[in-house]
């Protein structure tokens, strides 16, 4: 492990969602944790970068402080940007310095409470924000003691929170009013655990980018039709256009055609891989790959149901090959590399010791200032 990395971050070489909304002109803004800027460019944040020391992990505000001033104004000119991205530091820095359970960690989290209830009312209010989407996530988790890094669940589980601020404000202005918009048919509460690499072609194909290279998740059903509740609230007559909308393009066929996007990118991904490496994978998940994503591209498919639940079923099975080939800890070989490891240190130690016993702590040196030198 380069001990080194724990301290900050590398400018990020491979394809990434950043590069790729920058590239398609899309106007980013940033606020809060300097890190940033040291994975991507100044560049890359067309609509304005306001970066914070984020290192003394003793100061619980000062990065708050600064996505405050920064983000609330920008809420005010929607036209004027098209990502607005805000990290607060404060839960993190409180968790470090003074633990989970701390008076800290429970004033800080109230304030961000606070910071998305403001952020989400000023969406609602405003019709700029019609088809504008609020996610609010954290990168990592936390021991009780305040430590992460590590590979446990509390370490390394996060939570993602979706919203539609406007959509969900004249949805509930249309119920009182009528007797009710259905925006989906689950609770609007609905917690579903999702692997953290789905987020990526999520946001995406939300944005209209192009899938990073690299990705190998899919695109989880509910974030989707979260993100389209203002299209939702169209068909059902509540929002801007009146209901009219074209049954060929709604919702189910959107997501259809975004799994669709989705699976080529993986299978070009996985394919270009294999030429690379010589094709690492076993020839049953291999040939079985293969046959799901023929199956699922086939002149066959019935409808957008069927379509989407075969791509379905391609990026699930594509994600479980992936993580058998790339994330294998082999305990065997992790504890002969432990050993190996505390082997060099002890002989360090003894060569250091024997070089120190060449030298005698008794000898002294004595000059003699009384020489008779008569």
């Amino acid at each position: 492990m380069d001990v080194s990395n724990s301290f900050g971050g590398a400018e990020l070489s491979e394809d990434n969602l950043v590069a790729q909304a920058a590239t398609a002109g899309r106007r980013m803004a940033l606020s809060g944790d300097d890190t940033w800027l040291e994975l991507f460019h100044r560049a890359h944040f067309a609509a304005g970068v306001d970066p914070f020391p984020s290192f003394n992990v003793r100061d619980l505000d000062t990065v708050d402080q600064g996505v405050r001033r920064h983000m609330m104004p920008a809420l005010g000119r929607p036209g004027e940007w098209d990502l607005l991205v805000g990290h607060f530091l404060g839960v993190d820095h409180a968790g470090h310095t003074f633990g989970v359970n701390s008076a800290a960690m429970v004033r800080k989290l109230e304030e961000n409470d606070a910071d998305i209830r403001t952020v989400a009312a000023s969406m609602a209010a405003e019709e700029g924000f019609n088809r504008s989407l609020l996610i609010v996530l954290g990168d990592h988790g936390m021991t009780k003691h305040g430590d992460h890094g590590g590979g446990t669940p509390e370490e390394t589980d996060s939570f993602i929170f979706v919203h539609h601020p406007r959509a969900a404000a004249v949805a509930g202005r249309k119920r009182v009013r009528h007797g009710g918009v259905k925006l989906g048919q689950r609770e609007v509460t609905k917690f579903e655990v999702k692997p953290q690499v789905d987020f990526a072609p999520t946001l995406s194909l939300i944005l209209g980018l192009p899938i990073p290279f690299g990705s190998l998740g899919t695109v989880p059903h509910r974030f989707w039709e979260v993100a389209h509740a203002w299209e939702t609230l169209d068909r059902s007559g509540g929002g801007s256009s009146g209901g009219k909308i074209n049954e060929g393009t709604g919702i189910e066929g959107q997501y259809a055609k975004a799994l669709t996007v989705t699976a080529a990118q993986v299978w070009r991904y996985l394919q270009e891989y294999a030429r690379a490496a010589g094709n690492p994978f076993t020839p049953a998940n291999w040939t079985l790959l293969k046959e799901l994503y023929a199956n699922a591209t086939s002149a066959d498919v019935a409808n957008v149901g069927d379509t989407a639940d075969r791509f379905a079923r391609f990026l699930s099975k594509a994600a479980e090959v992936a993580r058998e080939q790339w994330i294998q800890f082999v305990a065997g070989n992790m504890s002969l590399g432990l050993a190996l490891l505390i082997a060099a240190l002890l002989l360090h130690l003894a060569v250091l010791w024997v070089c120190c016993q060449k030298i005698n702590p008794t000898t002294t040196v004595v000059v003699d200032i009384y020489h008779d030198r008569t």
